[in-house]
């Protein structure tokens, strides 16, 4: 990019750090988001296994409406968590393609300006936009799926501590029988 024009190559250069840093701050915010969404599922899940143990107990003492009220609770605090991580997700989208219009129109307008002063031709302005996008382009599927990674860490995590766990063993705590060795049917 320098060789076709060292001007618009600054141009791509100053903005291609701001980008990454937008992306930075758009994954740090999504693995928030995503850790809290995670931490209101296991509060909802470990809600619902107490409900589903206690359903008698519920019926008997008549407390459908007192949990009732309860589920509406977990469930807006659920939709809350959904909404703000899609809400997130729909911002970066709106984010990266705003940049990238607002980048390809400073070089429009930049060249423009050097070709009106003799100091580049449409051709090679055809070719250094080409040339910007081919290289920005895996730059920016690169920091998506840094994003769509940082979205399932928390998950991941969560797994991870999950395997990490210690396996109980049950056969040792069972009595030992005598050998067996005849059965008798009467």
């Amino acid at each position: 990019l320098i060789v076709l024009d060292w001007r618009l190559f600054l141009v791509v250069l100053l903005i291609v750090p701001i980008k990454i840093g937008l992306n930075l701050y758009i994954r740090k915010k999504t693995e928030v988001y995503s850790k809290r969404m995670l931490d209101e599922n296991q509060k909802y899940n470990t809600w619902f296994a107490g409900i589903m143990t206690g359903i008698i107990d519920i019926k008997l003492w008549n407390l459908e409406k007192k949990t009732l009220k309860e589920y509406d609770g977990h469930v807006v605090n659920l939709n809350e968590k959904s909404k703000d991580l899609s809400l997130l997700s729909s911002k970066n989208n709106a984010l990266v393609v705003s940049f990238e219009s607002i980048l390809t129109h400073c070089l429009y307008i930049l060249g423009a300006w050097l070709i009106v002063g003799d100091n580049l031709t449409y051709g090679s302005l055809v070719t250094f936009i080409t040339f910007t996008s081919y290289m920005l382009s895996p730059i920016g599927i690169i920091m998506n799926l840094q994003v769509v990674l940082k979205q399932i860490k928390p998950s991941a995590d969560s797994l991870k501590r999950f395997y990490d766990l210690e396996e109980e063993n049950y056969d040792s705590q069972l009595p030992m029988h005598d050998d067996i060795s005849t059965i008798e049917f009467r």
